[in-house]
């Protein structure tokens, strides 16, 4: 043990304290790499839940993707009903509905210039599952076929639905469907309509003449 004394042994006590000066280091610096790492995933958990947090307050603002559309009641008096479809209110629904007579004789190009006949209104705020309001019209079975553009607007942007109805003997069959646009394109939110409506030989509805 005479090679611990001296020179010898200050040199070899000298490396073992360097080795556990080296292990202390190496530990704190993994240490402080890993509660670095936690804090950062942290942050970005947290930036997360905030930026999803003010998606839901601007979907809670505008009414996000909700819309409300008219359902047939299933007679001739007030025929429409109106009904919330979605997780959010509309604010500031003004509603315009134009009343096409025959739809067959009418053009899908020229439907923005026909304004006889319409009824607009303002339906103010409309909650969801809300389902009641009922504009008082009637529909004109001397026309075999009738047809309402219907024109939404609201805070949170505009739709639009169309509706047909087609008289059968006693029995009223009826076709809808709902588009809004969607980062620059029409897409059909909602569409139904009863059994027998007639269709084209595609197979089709044809929702104006020229379709």
């Amino acid at each position: 043990m005479d090679f611990l004394i001296g020179p010898s042994g200050l040199i070899l006590l000298g490396a073992i304290l360097s080795a556990i000066g080296a292990l202390w280091a190496s530990q704190s610096q993994s240490s402080f790499e890993r509660e670095s790492k936690e804090k950062s995933e942290q942050l970005v958990m947290k930036s997360e839940e905030i930026a999803t947090l003010n998606k839901e307050i601007v979907k809670i603002v505008t009414g996000g993707d909700s819309f409300c559309l008219f359902d047939f009641t299933g007679t001739i008096h007030n025929p429409l009903v109106l009904r919330h479809d979605g997780k959010y209110p509309i604010y500031e629904l003004k509603i315009s509905i134009r009343n096409l007579g025959d739809y067959r004789q009418i053009s899908g190009r020229s439907i923005q210039i026909l304004t006889a006949q319409t009824n607009t209104f303002m339906a103010g705020t409309i909650n969801p599952q809300y389902w009641g309001l009922m504009p008082t019209m009637e529909l004109d079975k001397r026309l075999v076929a009738q047809g309402f553009r219907i024109e939404y607007e609201s805070r949170g942007g505009s739709w639009y639905q169309e509706f047909r109805f087609f008289f059968i003997k006693d029995k009223i069959e009826y076709a809808t469907k709902v588009i809004r646009n969607i980062q620059d394109k029409n897409e059909i939110i909602y569409e139904k309509k009863s059994d027998n409506f007639p269709l084209n030989k595609r197979g089709e509805i044809d929702w104006y003449q020229d379709e």
